[in-house]
């Protein structure tokens, strides 16, 4: 066998796999994002804030010793366009839903239209399964936030249910529509 650069013997560290269900979780930084197709996003880093799994990504993104890590706790909102498409419909209530629920979920808080406020602010998530293709052409599951709901449901459990999102189904995963996404690596609110 060849010798390959690089080689350095160490053991990989398995990472603890978030179960789906509600969480409250912390907005740890607010970005509006240009997308290539000319709309915005908005990246919200996030990490659990309260109970068994506080604390998640944080703890995930420091075990990791790759050099491309990455932080894995995200939750992206597609702005409206203001277009009056129904598309554009379908963004304008997702977001309203989206500042509703961080409203609720932080007293004395009101939106400004400032993203850069919003880092700090809880923000009640429901994250479910989700299946993506490797780069192998196999695939994997994965759980991610896709749903914000209100603090009180969430904390008590009531997220309802929801299915897991196969690669089989009609519509594509998150980690299909993302996949563009860069992550971009820095962590400046860490």
């Amino acid at each position: 066998m060849k010798k390959y650069n690089g080689f350095e013997s160490k053991i990989m560290g398995d990472f603890e796999q978030l179960p789906a269900g509600g969480y409250v979780c912390e907005i740890k930084n607010a970005e509006v994002i240009q997308n290539r197709n000319g709309g915005e996003r908005l990246e919200l880093a996030i990490d659990i804030a309260e109970g068994e799994y506080a604390g998640h990504y944080t703890k995930r993104y420091k075990e990791d010793t790759r050099e491309d890590k990455k932080w894995g706790g995200k939750y992206v909102i597609f702005l409206p366009r203001d277009d009056d498409s129904e598309q554009d419909g379908w963004a304008k209530n997702r977001f309203n839903n989206v500042i509703g629920c961080i409203e609720d979920a932080n007293d004395g808080f009101h939106w400004d239209w400032d993203e850069k406020k919003l880092r700090g602010k809880k923000i009640p998530l429901v994250f479910r399964r989700e299946e993506f293709r490797k780069t192998d052409g196999t695939t994997g599951w994965t759980v991610k936030p896709f749903k914000c709901i209100a603090i009180g449901n969430c904390r008590d459990g009531k997220w309802g249910k929801y299915e897991d999102k196969s690669l089989s189904g009609s519509a594509p995963t998150n980690a299909q529509q993302f996949s563009e996404i860069d992550d971009g690596g820095e962590l400046p609110w860490l």
